[in-house]
């Protein structure tokens, strides 16, 4: 019997046959049931999850609220839904950032100006 893997909304993300694995839905692999290697994929997803998907690029197959540590710029990050966005920091560029909050830091680097 297949598994049907839902978001915390409920919304089915994958359903996954037994003995397969799934790595294009999310940056986890989910394995189906009696899956051989399960036990190693398993501890591996729960490294990549206490390491925050620590790498110098974005996770790929990203889910709304996913954090990512950014290796290059030493910087955690949320995905929004729509975008990468720095957490508890300024983001650090020479453009206006684009779907900026309220309360939200911009660096403008080029001018060396700082706007909330």
């Amino acid at each position: 019997m297949a598994y049907k893997i839902n978001n915390t909304f409920g919304t089915l993300l994958v359903t996954l046959s037994d003995g397969t694995i799934d790595t294009a839905t999310t940056d986890l692999t989910l394995f189906g049931k009696g899956y051989a290697g399960f036990g190693e994929k398993l501890n591996e997803n729960f490294v990549k999850v206490l390491e925050n998907f620590n790498n110098t690029t974005a996770p790929v197959n990203k889910q709304q609220g996913q954090l990512w540590f950014d290796q290059t710029n030493k910087q955690i990050n949320v995905y929004t839904g729509t975008k990468w966005k720095p957490v508890g920091s300024t983001t650090n560029s020479t453009t206006s950032p684009t779907n900026a909050v309220q309360g939200d830091l911009w660096l403008d680097t080029a001018n060396k100006q700082l706007y909330v």
